[in-house]
């Protein structure tokens, strides 16, 4: 099947640890995803004293837990991390935004 191909290829380059993909602990269960995230800090709209840092995490459907949605807390490597945004339906892919506070 079509899609089967499209994850197969998306494992074997996009996910790749020799490629993009990096190993990754959320919320304690360790996974391989695609990270990307903006060196600088910008201000907390509700904190501005408090910096934050956005992080988005690309990473398959099935290793997020359902409850990874809009305004949930989450740990990252062991940094806690507000769940800005998620999107599913991406080919068995997710999208996950995150914002982390403090330097």
């Amino acid at each position: 099947m079509f899609r089967d191909e499209v994850m197969d290829d998306v494992r074997a380059v996009f996910m790749s640890l020799d490629e993009f993909g990096e190993r990754i602990e959320i919320d304690g269960k360790t996974i391989i995803a695609v990270r990307t995230e903006d060196g600088k800090f910008e201000a907390a709209s509700l904190e501005p004293e408090l910096p934050q840092r956005v992080i988005v995490l690309y990473a398959e459907t099935s290793e997020l837990l359902p409850e990874m949605t809009m305004g949930a807390s989450v740990t990252l490597n062991g940094e806690l991390c507000l769940v800005v945004s998620r999107e599913d339906d991406l080919g068995g892919m997710s999208r996950l935004e995150l914002t982390r506070r403090g330097y």
